[in-house]
């Protein structure tokens, strides 16, 4: 009989028969068990994923660096998902669309966009022009990501 065990992803995992843990408590909720699943549940565990942060947002704009982080932590998080508690070998283009999204911010980050980080750094002068760019191409990975998701 398998208990509830914590994962990676927050989840506790149970037996699919629903058995009691060895403390004779019920097990946590179990993991979701398919991407569309996933992204359901975990999207109301971060801030707030709202691309219209950032619509015409200036490089500075900490609103649109909020939103995007929320999307990268929803992308990290359904990709750590799909890796370890999903079949290996499936769901390879579900986890390629949250990388995509992953990368987009991740090089807005290092850029210094939208105050991102602990550090708030500026971006420099002469790439500050990239940041909305970014944040665009964000948005379409991210529409991208959500439907590759909810089509499984």
């Amino acid at each position: 009989m398998a208990v509830a065990q914590p994962n990676s992803t927050g989840w506790h995992v149970a037996s699919r028969s629903g058995a009691l843990a060895a403390d004779g408590s019920r097990p946590s909720k179990p993991a979701p068990a398919s991407p569309a699943e996933f992204l359901a549940t975990h999207r109301t565990r971060y801030d707030a994923v709202d691309a219209s942060a950032c619509g015409d947002a200036a490089w500075d704009a900490v609103a649109c660096g909020k939103a995007l982080t929320a999307a990268r932590k929803v992308a990290d998080a359904a990709y750590a998902h799909i890796e370890r508690e999903l079949p290996a070998g499936q769901f390879v283009d579900e986890k390629r669309s949250a990388q995509e999204v992953t990368a987009v911010v991740t090089r807005a980050h290092a850029l210094g966009c939208f105050r991102m980080g602990a550090d708030r750094r500026e971006a420099p002068v002469a790439q500050r022009d990239l940041c909305p760019t970014l944040a665009n191409l964000t948005w379409l990975h991210w529409r991208s990501f959500r439907n590759t998701m909810t089509v499984t």
